[in-house]
Parts: structure tokens; sequence; C-alpha cells
């Protein structure tokens, strides 16, 4: 059991790179059925792997995925290696945080359109849709629901957040949680300690 996963991490990290490795930009696009990382411009159906495309970071323009993709461990698992940069001080930040600095569609790595499915974590620049986490979520633009046990953390969230703790730059919708944090609230808050730029309330907190 052991070696089978050894084989599957090797051969989904670096098969696909390998053959797109004389490609200095996305190209092509799948179907039906495809193995992650990938530098395909286009996944069309079921995406699945133990790390995304978000990993592939020499590659230019962005890979997207129109379907299901799911992810054993996601590229979130990376994040600790960089905790500084995704702390709630740095989120919450209005012009030096890492999360809001680097908001630039132009440059996204990867984008994810319908569902994304992780056991652990994911790392996703923009995700529209439905997001479903073990532990947490990050990324830049979440448009559409994301349920995660732990942790959900992103720059814009329109749409429904829910998890244990609730981070966001910017939020258009509801963050319901234990934890709910914004600086920007055009919606609804739902936990035991909310905050936005205007106030910090218990069980509700709201913003227009």
């Amino acid at each position: 059991m052991i070696r089978m996963v050894i084989i599957f991490f090797l051969v989904s990290i670096f098969l696909p790179v390998e053959l797109n490795a004389q490609e200095d930009s996305v190209k092509g696009n799948a179907y039906i059925l495809w193995l992650l990382p990938s530098t395909k411009k286009n996944i069309y159906g079921l995406s699945i792997g133990l790390i995304g495309p978000e990993t592939i970071c020499n590659i230019k323009g962005t890979k997207r995925s129109h379907g299901v993709n799911i992810q054993l461990f996601g590229q979130g698992i990376f994040v600790p290696f960089n905790r500084k940069s995704f702390s709630y001080k740095n989120t919450m930040k209005d012009d030096s945080s890492f999360m809001v600095k680097h908001y630039d569609p132009a440059i996204f790595r990867a984008q994810h359109n319908g569902i994304l499915i992780s056991g652990f974590d994911t790392w996703t620049e923009a995700s529209n849709g439905i997001v479903i986490s073990g532990l947490s979520s990050l990324g830049y633009s979440m448009n559409g629901l994301a349920f995660n046990l732990l942790s959900s953390k992103y720059t814009k969230m329109n749409g429904i957040s829910v998890s244990i703790n609730n981070e966001a730059h910017e939020v258009k919708g509801i963050q319901f949680g234990l934890i709910n944090r914004t600086n920007k609230l055009s919606g609804v808050q739902f936990g035991l300690w909310n905050v936005s730029g205007k106030r910090k309330l218990p069980i509700l907190n709201w913003g227009l």
C-alpha cells in the first residue's frame, strides 16, 4: 500500500510536467479524466492527484479545471513553510498583505470552476463553485461555498464560508463559524466572535 502511494505521488508530480517540459506556457485541453498536477490549459471532467496544478510555478498562464477536482493532500500543505505571509495580521492589511498585494487575476496559476475537494488543504488563487477540505483552504478569490473543517482564508469571499475560523480581507455574503473576521463586510457573520472593519460582536455581526 505504501509503495503504491509513493509511486502515485511521483507519477502525479513528474509525469504531467515531463510531458510538457519543453513548453513555456499552458497549452491544450484534457477531457473526461486527467492526472494532477498538469500544465493543461483546461481540464473538462474529473481531475485527480495528490496535489494541484498550483504547484507548477515555471509555466506561464492560468491552468483551469471545469468539473470535479480532487486533491488528496492539496497545495495548502506548503503554506506552513510560509506561515507569516498568511497570518491573520497580514491578511487584514490594506496595502502590505501578501494576499492583497498579489491579487492579480492575470497572473493566477490556477482556477477551479465546479467542485474542489481536498483531504487536507487547498491553496488556489480563484475558485468558482464549491470548495471542501478536511482542514483548510486559502485563496485570493472565492465565489460560491467554502466548507472547511478548520479554516477558510481568502482575499475576496463572495458567497458562504463555513469553518471553525473564517478570515477574509473582503466579504460579500455570509461567514459562519466560531470565529469570523474581515476588514470589509457586506453581509452577515454568525459565530461565537465576529470581527469586521466597523465592529466586534458575539453571535451576530452585519455590514452593508
